[in-house]
């Protein structure tokens, strides 16, 4: 019984009628629950006394996990479960990407910790063109992990996608937009640089303060005319 067809009642099959039928699944795009498939289940089983019970666990709660397993255990009473974990690769996730000063880091989370587990994570630009390729490992008890990317800015700037190479899964993939970019910033103060007492330089405080958000390059040698015709070469935002 598909989760996505939880109006059906259970019913049981000749092996090869069953086979064709697990064939013809397909995945639906939108959530399901399985707290709904519990009256049907609870009605096959009330039918079938002598039934054995083997569940094929992903690992994945999608939540009210702990619902259906309450509500499932009732409905089997004292027959004997068996769950089945492993067989496949746990699933992956990725969350919360940052373009940080030195490089471009997204977390990597995965189903279950009770093995080894490595991987690779490809950027792509907003034509589907590969930019770079960061691997990814957990240890044996690890449900999360990270992968970076060390690359120029300018590169990191134009990754528009990031997925999990081989991972079939909306959650695999996480997409960027200019949210991610990280801006240059050139500082033009005209000064000199005491690098004596650096805390009264008068560009100290600004630079702390966009360092966080931006690259930002002192442009505080030579004549000021100069550093802004670099920085409009290189195109890069002017403070002055």
């Amino acid at each position: 019984m598909p989760l996505s067809e939880t109006t059906k009642d259970i019913t049981l099959m000749p092996a090869g009628t069953a086979r064709v039928a697990l064939r013809q699944l397909a995945p639906k795009p939108y959530a399901v629950e399985r707290v709904e498939t519990l009256p049907a289940l609870a009605r096959f089983l009330a039918a079938s006394s002598d039934g054995d019970i083997v569940w094929l666990s992903d690992g994945v709660d999608t939540g009210r996990g702990s619902e259906f397993v309450e509500a499932l255990a009732k409905a089997i009473g004292d027959r004997p479960l068996t769950i089945v974990e492993g067989g496949t690769p746990p699933a992956h996730a990725l969350a919360a990407a940052e373009n940080a000063a030195a490089k471009m880091s997204v977390k990597v989370l995965r189903a279950g910790s009770s093995a080894s587990d490595i991987g690779i994570v490809r950027a792509l630009d907003q034509k589907s063109s590969p930019i770079g390729e960061a691997n990814f490992s957990f240890g044996l008890q690890d449900v999360d992990t990270e992968a970076s990317f060390d690359l120029p800015v300018e590169l990191r700037n134009d990754i528009a996608r990031l997925d999990i190479v081989g991972e079939r899964s909306a959650g695999a993939v996480q997409l960027l937009d200019k949210r991610w970019r990280r801006r240059a910033i050139g500082i033009v103060s005209g000064a000199t640089s005491d690098t004596a007492q650096p805390l009264l330089a008068s560009t100290f405080y600004l630079t702390r303060a966009l360092a966080p958000f931006a690259d930002v390059r002192l442009g505080e040698r030579g004549a000021p005319a100069v550093a802004i015709s670099q920085f409009l070469h290189q195109k890069l935002r002017r403070r002055r």
